[in-house]
């Protein structure tokens, strides 16, 4: 059976959730099943590099793979298998076991109240959902916001992923206290409505670097402001006109 790793992951207009495999082992063949962390499904169609469609995929070879039920993470590692109920209910537990690790406390809150943490000397947290067009992007901007040092905000990311935004991101924001930002996605059907009910921020970009600026930029904005006194002149007063 095939076995090997996702390079990089997309969902694409007219296409899907699609993952760039590299086999290196075995032989894939489209009717397949595979799986890939969370996500599995029936190969449909492999293509390769020059956009002709193949029928296998050998050990070396990377190929487009179509047919997932979702979009995996890069450097996943993927598996053949020949059960589709054996590759459901595994995709299942996995699923279940990440959305274990990313239950949160709900509580209410909006960023214009986030600066309400600092006058309480509390250690403030900026908390982001991420929705980005490919996991390479995803990746670069978890590099970009590393590079992000603040003693009094940190940076949490809630949740990450590859698509567009949709409604159970922005129930997800709002139970979390976060902000959405979108980087070459756009926002499906009955986001506006959510946002409106929920009160979620949500920030769409094309431009990575302009992410780290204005992520800056909020986070100086809570900051409470220093306040010093600055000595600028002196005065004697020589007489008193009462009126």
């Amino acid at each position: 059976r095939a076995h090997g790793y996702v390079i990089e992951a997309q969902l694409e207009p007219g296409m899907g959730p699609t993952a760039n495999l590299l086999v290196t082992r075995g032989t894939l063949h489209v009717g397949e099943i595979i799986v890939a962390g969370p996500y599995w499904g029936r190969v449909k169609a492999l293509i390769n590099d020059h956009g002709i469609k193949l029928r296998t995929a050998s050990p070396s070879m990377p190929v487009k793979c179509m047919g997932l039920s979702g979009v995996p993470q890069a450097g996943e590692a993927f598996q053949v298998y020949t059960s589709d109920r054996v590759a459901r209910d595994l995709t299942e537990r996995r699923d279940d076991e990440l959305q274990a690790a990313r239950m949160i406390v709900p509580q209410k809150a909006s960023l214009s109240t986030m600066a309400e943490y600092l006058k309480q000397d509390q250690r403030l947290e900026l908390k982001l959902i991420l929705k980005c067009d490919t996991q390479g992007s995803l990746e670069a901007i978890h590099k970009v916001l590393e590079e992000i040092k603040s003693d009094k905000i940190s940076i949490a990311i809630v949740m990450d992923g590859v698509g567009n935004i949709n409604e159970n991101d922005v129930l997800l924001a709002s139970a979390s206290n976060a902000i959405i930002i979108g980087f070459n996605v756009s926002k499906e059907e009955r986001v506006a409505r959510a946002q409106k009910t929920e009160g979620v921020e949500i920030r769409l970009y094309s431009i990575i670097y302009q992410i780290a600026d204005e992520i800056r930029e909020a986070m100086s904005g809570m900051l409470a402001p220093e306040l010093r006194d600055k000595l600028i002149g002196r005065a004697d007063v020589r007489q008193v006109f009462p009126i």
